[in-house]
């Protein structure tokens, strides 16, 4: 595997693993791995060496953070890892029927007892909502994203 492709695998491998997900530290100032880990992503996924195996292995790794995730986010993580996924679709490296199943395959309970459900739960809405916001707003929103992104997430909530 040469460099680039090294470095992209790594950047996913690093966000599948990652377990410390604080924004901003008082001791440590702006620790934001989460946030830093998506702006290089963000440039990586429209690589040409960034293949549609390393998007789904992007893919993959997100669910896998987002399922572990111990809190919600408040530092503007999950707006800074939707523009990963824009520009997967800005380079057609992620379409709307990869996106739908990816979605659906979360079985977050918006309506569970857990904190730390709603917390994931919530996340991933946020991550949903910039998504459809940013696609909207350059004209990519297909109507498949538009409607589970609206049904699931924003009328019953």
């Amino acid at each position: 595997m040469d460099e680039e492709r090294q470095i992209f695998a790594d950047l996913i491998k690093y966000l599948e693993n990652e377990h410390d997900f604080t924004g901003f530290s008082p001791k440590y100032s702006w620790v934001h791995a989460v946030a830093h880990c998506s702006d290089a992503l963000s440039d990586s996924i429209l690589c040409d060496n960034f293949d549609q195996k390393m998007v789904a292995d992007f893919l993959s790794a997100v669910k896998e953070m987002l399922d572990k995730v111990d809190r919600r986010f408040i530092d503007g993580e999950e707006y800074r890892l939707a523009d990963v996924f824009v520009n997967g679709f800005k380079a057609n490296k992620i379409n709307s029927d990869i996106f739908v199943n990816w979605i659906e395959a979360f079985t977050f309970d918006s309506y569970s007892d857990e904190l730390l459900e709603y917390y994931r739960f919530n996340n991933l809405k946020s991550l949903l909502q910039d998504i459809y916001v940013k696609l909207n707003s350059i004209s990519l929103l297909d109507p498949s994203v538009k409607e589970i992104v609206e049904k699931k997430f924003n009328s019953e909530y």
